[in-house]
């Protein structure tokens, strides 16, 4: 990483921050290549971007699922900017899961209540 703009954030509150990925990651943006919100210290002041297999892995997403939208996307030099964005517009399946089980439960319960 050598963007002097996201070394000036990082730490920093407001809109332009980027933080330290420590015990976990925070949101993944579409916007990853410009405005990474998260980077991984390597320490000695070197910081790195998250890849965009992380950013997927992240989301929930299987490598064999990451691999077959590489297959397709076009690289622009060493990133594939498609892939960091269609990780950022993506909400986890884990998270799909709870909602619908919170949706299914609620009306399973109100029907239940409905016939008391």
């Amino acid at each position: 990483m050598t963007q002097p703009s996201v070394y000036n954030a990082i730490g920093k509150k407001g809109i332009r921050r980027a933080t330290v990925i420590k015990d976990y990651a925070y949101t993944i943006t579409a916007r990853q290549d410009r405005t990474p919100a998260q980077v991984i210290d390597l320490g000695g002041g070197k910081y790195r971007y998250l890849t965009e297999r992380e950013c997927w892995r992240l989301q929930g997403y299987s490598d064999a699922d990451f691999e077959a939208a590489a297959a397709v996307q076009k690289k622009n030099g060493r990133y594939t900017m498609a892939l960091y964005k269609q990780a950022g517009n993506s909400i986890p399946v884990t998270i799909f899961e709870s909602i619908f089980r919170k949706i299914i439960l609620g009306e399973t319960a109100e029907k239940e209540a409905s016939n008391e």
